[in-house]
């Protein structure tokens, strides 16, 4: 997830920006570094979580919208 320009209007919302992790900010080492990390410690898992993405084919993403 990428950080928002534009300013933060309800308290509620300055919170939930506060405890957001902004992965993209990082930039792509850091996304690549993660990822290893998963593969080494919870290959099952990412290997489901794969499975799952792969079996809800290419047009989901484009239906949650």
């Amino acid at each position: 997830m990428r950080r928002d320009d534009q300013p933060v209007l309800s308290a509620e919302d300055q919170a939930e920006a506060d405890r957001t992790e902004y992965v993209l900010d990082r930039g792509a080492l850091t996304l690549g570094m993660a990822l290893i990390r998963a593969v080494i410690r919870h290959p099952r898992s990412l290997l489901r979580a794969l499975s799952a993405g792969r079996r809800s084919g290419p047009g989901a993403a484009r239906c949650a919208r």
